[in-house]
């Protein structure tokens, strides 16, 4: 599940590259409607569903053993972002569900890489809450809702995946 999903692109690719998985594209209804739109243009209406909710006050799906949020922790507080993560803990399977967390991440002493730090300055300028999160602070909210051997894993420029298990 791609939680706050958006047009589903994330999806789409994955789909693409991985055609016997299937996919549910979790967002508000305007954007759930934007995903319909490229999922039946790139013809994977029959791999990928898309599911309106606000994940605050609704449940999330329980039929998703793999939960991907892209850059949506920056917009939360560390309150926030330790519901949404407790919920998706309990939404996977009790073996072997996993969290995929992408944002661009700060250093431990939140000084850079630049990139990362302009965004944080960026969203604590310009948003009521949130700001860029380091390694250390990504670990510990999923470590403090239950996952467990959590990694880093570097990706194409700035943006770098944090990975949760649950076991």
């Amino acid at each position: 599940m791609d939680i706050g999903g958006g047009s589903g692109v994330y999806a789409i690719e994955a789909i693409k590259e991985n055609p016997r998985m299937s996919a549910t594209v979790i967002d508000l209804e305007p954007a759930c409607n934007v995903a319909n739109e490229y999922i039946k243009k790139f013809h994977l209406q029959d791999k990928i569903r898309t599911e309106a909710l606000d994940f605050f006050k609704q449940d999330l799906p329980r039929d998703c053993d793999v939960a991907l949020l892209s850059h949506i922790i920056h917009f939360l507080d560390e309150e926030k972002d330790k519901i949404l993560l407790r919920k998706i803990y309990h939404s996977l399977p009790k073996q072997n569900g996993v969290v995929l967390i992408s944002e661009w991440l700060l250093n431990d002493e939140k000084t850079g890489p630049i990139p990362s730090a302009m965004l944080s300055l960026t969203m604590i300028v310009d948003q009521p809450v949130g700001r860029n999160y380091s390694f250390a602070e990504v670990s510990k909210m999923l470590t403090d809702v239950g996952f467990t051997n959590i990694e880093r894993r570097p990706l194409a420029g700035p943006a770098e995946v944090v990975i949760g298990y649950k076991k």
